[in-house]
């Protein structure tokens, strides 16, 4: 049965003021068990090609309303007619004829008199090409179809990771956060968070799975979920709730997320904060050094840690507790920021963004971290990050 996604084949349509050639090239083309239809002017075969849809036309020059050159010129501009193929059969055999043939659009020339053999070996070779063109045309709309589907999918997969990442909206007591996330894709490998354990503590990470795109953006969202306060992995429970320290907790990171469970591995900055005490206790693992801005502009970065998550190379994490005073930032980020490069091919680096970080300190935090974008914007001119980009900045207030 066919429909209007499956062409027949066999629909010819024949325009020719001539009847006895209409009578000829119907009767060769019916020796081969196609359709035809035929028109002895102009107007009729357009009014009959609107109306057939055939699979290629016949098409003579010299016909009294309008010229073979004008109908096939109409048949092109008319959207349900554009992609039929026409082939021009004439008498005019010069040069000029047939090239004006071809401009008008027309895929093939025969001069009259004609050999029914040539007709039929032309009018097959041109079916099979217009047949293959559908059949490419109907694949391209199911591809069309199947990506915008993939599109929509990764947009719903972009603003389920957003919601993974720090609620705008929330506060906290004495600290004011700000960040950025820029992934190279839809979603990226990139993820971080800030979540309340108990009124005096935080818990935060970053981390930054390999690769980026989808598959990252799942082990990511895997990971963060593992994070979760109350998952096993964090807190636990005996006569009063234990934060589980934070070599610990990349040590069960690295046994629960082997490489070989995702073929993926990955760097974290984990830690808590004590609001009370004014103290961060951190661990990472072969993640960029966190950096803690002094209110005076100076800076000490925090380089405590181990390997990367996922190699299980047995080697111990190592951890340490910093006191924060009022005024300084926790600055934390993914490697994306240092090594995000400009068209010349120069990456942003570490030194560079020290300089700013140093030279900003004194800025509210969301005026800081716009600054670290601004800034990173203005050095890649345009030029789209390698790898996902993140950036999130506590700031300890009095």
């Amino acid at each position: 049965m066919q429909t209007e996604d499956t062409p027949s084949g066999n629909r010819i349509l024949i325009i020719d003021d001539s009847k006895v050639n209409l009578h000829i090239l119907s009767g060769i083309l019916d020796q081969e068990n196609y359709d035809t239809y035929v028109a002895w002017n102009g107007k009729m075969g357009l009014d009959l090609a609107r109306k057939t849809q055939p699979d290629l036309i016949i098409l003579d020059i010299v016909m009294p309303d309008i010229d073979g050159y004008e109908v096939c010129k109409q048949l092109k501009e008319d959207q349900s007619t554009g992609e039929i193929p026409v082939m021009f059969i004439s008498s005019k055999n010069e040069t000029s004829d047939i090239v004006a043939a071809f401009n008008a659009g027309g895929v093939d020339y025969i001069t009259k008199p004609f050999v029914a053999e040539e007709i039929k070996a032309r009018v097959r070779s041109h079916l099979e090409i217009s047949n293959l063109n559908h059949k490419l045309q109907v694949k391209n709309r199911t591809l069309k179809e199947k990506q915008k589907h993939i599109e929509e999918d990764l947009k719903a997969a972009a603003e389920i990771q957003r919601c993974l990442l720090p609620n705008a909206e929330t506060k906290y007591k004495n600290i004011e956060i700000s960040w950025f996330f820029h992934p190279t894709e839809a979603v990226g490998g990139d993820i971080f968070n800030i979540l309340q354990l108990d009124e005096d503590n935080l818990e935060l990470f970053v981390l930054d799975v390999s690769g980026h795109g989808v598959s990252s953006a799942l082990v990511a969202t895997s990971v963060s979920q593992a994070l979760l306060p109350y998952s096993g992995l964090i807190v636990e429970k005996g006569e009063s709730y234990i934060y589980t320290e934070p070599a610990n907790v990349l040590e069960r990171l690295d046994k629960h997320f082997p490489i070989e469970r995702f073929n993926k591995f990955f760097t974290i900055f984990f830690g808590y904060l004590n609001i009370a005490k004014g103290e961060l206790y951190y661990s990472h693992a072969a993640h960029p050094f966190g950096i803690i801005v002094r209110n005076d502009g100076k800076i000490r970065t925090l380089e405590q840690g181990g390997t990367v998550i996922g190699i299980n190379a047995g080697l111990p994490f190592k951890e340490e507790k910093v006191p924060i005073s009022p005024g300084d930032k926790l600055f934390l980020y993914t490697d994306g920021v240092i090594e995000y490069e400009n068209p010349r091919g120069e990456m942003f680096g570490y030194n560079r963004l020290r300089i700013i970080l140093e030279e900003n300190a004194d800025k509210d935090v969301n005026s800081f971290v716009n600054t670290i974008k601004e800034e990173l914007t203005n050095f890649a001119h345009d030029n789209a990050p390698h790898d996902d980009v993140s950036v999130v900045c506590i700031e300890f207030k009095p």
